[in-house]
């Protein structure tokens, strides 16, 4: 097949990363695909704004490779509006946000099949109302995640298939090791309040206060405030082996998010021997068996996270024994059996 997945950005964000990892994949099966950026993607804005965003967007692209943050095997291109008339022809299009839906759909037949790759729900982005009518446009759904497939069958716009994302064993992974002494609990963290950064930050404060010994390390890419640098270490924007290394050299992931289209960076910690403690949200219960690969928790509850970090700072078997179960667990979920569900959703529904 030719595929065209079309992206709102090419920045470091789960969802390009998730777009990226299936293009790549899809490409070693054999299949011609692109992803195609598309500049103009302001609505409502004045001619004159618009074109001086584009000529703003083309000078820093020229500035540096399209994405730059991950090994993205497949040609991506960018072109000034989502009209027919700047796409290839190919055997199926497929929209990757909100943003790009209702282009994807107005797209001449010659463009592809048409699909909507639904990685969350996202009315933090745009007017709520507006995000949901893209779930009821004329494209084939396909979504990540349970919780997605439930609000779309509510929406009345059921997707045609629910393709679980994976994580890369070969990226990912350590080998089995006992607690530190003290342990030590990694964080990503974020400024959006969705993720809920704050309720770790007071949960790992409490803790503090209350006498427990660990060490902290904080991760990002938007960078760190005074609460993390007193907690211990930061780290920006690891990638690739650095971020291997980062899972691997702690013992505990915290995952505070108030809401997530899937939750990648719980897998990989997983994958990589970390025991997780995360919030109940998102595709999160898709891969945490609550109570036996990872602890769960309810969201925007910091005396919550507090309580199931707790447990495991004062158990290093129980420490143990989620992590490696969890460990375990998460190597089914792996992104050829992932892709391989995609293609088969793509293959099912091309030409109809």
């Amino acid at each position: 097949m030719r595929i065209q997945f079309v992206v709102n950005t090419t920045g470091l964000t789960g969802g390009i990363r998730v777009v990226c990892e299936h293009a790549n994949r899809l490409q070693d099966r054999g299949h011609a695909v692109t992803i195609v950026h598309a500049l103009d993607l302001e609505e409502g804005s004045p001619g004159v704004v618009r074109r001086a965003r584009i000529a703003a967007k083309r000078l820093k692209f020229a500035l540096r490779p399209a994405v730059d943050w991950f090994d993205v095997r497949v040609p991506i291109r960018r072109v000034q509006r989502l009209e027919s008339r700047w796409m290839q022809d190919a055997d199926a299009v497929i929209a990757t946000a909100n943003e790009t839906a209702s282009g994807v759909a107005a797209l001449a037949s010659r463009c592809g099949t048409k699909f909507y790759f639904i990685q969350g729900d996202e009315v933090w982005a745009r007017d709520p109302a507006v995000v949901r009518a893209t779930w009821l446009l004329p494209l084939h759904r396909i979504v990540i995640a349970t919780w997605l497939r439930e609000l779309g069958e509510r929406l009345g716009a059921p997707p045609v298939a629910t393709v679980n994302n994976g994580v890369d064993l070969e990226q990912f992974h350590a080998p089995a090791r006992s607690p530190g002494s003290p342990p030590r609990v990694l964080l990503m963290t974020h400024p959006a309040p969705g993720k809920g950064t704050a309720d770790a930050l007071m949960a790992l404060e409490s803790l503090r206060a209350a006498g427990l010994r660990f060490h902290v390390t904080c991760f990002g890419a938007h960078g760190f405030g005074e609460r993390e640098r007193r907690l211990g270490r930061t780290v920006a924007r690891p990638t690739g082996e650095s971020l291997r290394r980062l899972y691997s050299q702690h013992d505990l992931f915290v995952s505070p998010s108030w809401s997530e289209g899937w939750g990648l960076t719980p897998m990989e910690a997983m994958a990589c021997g970390c025991a997780v403690v995360a919030t109940n949200v998102g595709g999160i219960p898709d891969y945490a068996i609550a109570g036996q690969t990872a602890l769960v928790v309810e969201p925007r509850r910091p005396a919550a996270l507090a309580s199931a970090v707790r447990e495991l700072l004062e158990s290093p078997s129980r420490l143990q024994q989620i992590a490696q179960a969890g460990q375990q667990h998460i190597r089914q979920f792996t992104w050829e059996r992932a892709t391989a569900a995609l293609e088969a959703a793509l293959e099912a529904h091309v030409g109809h």
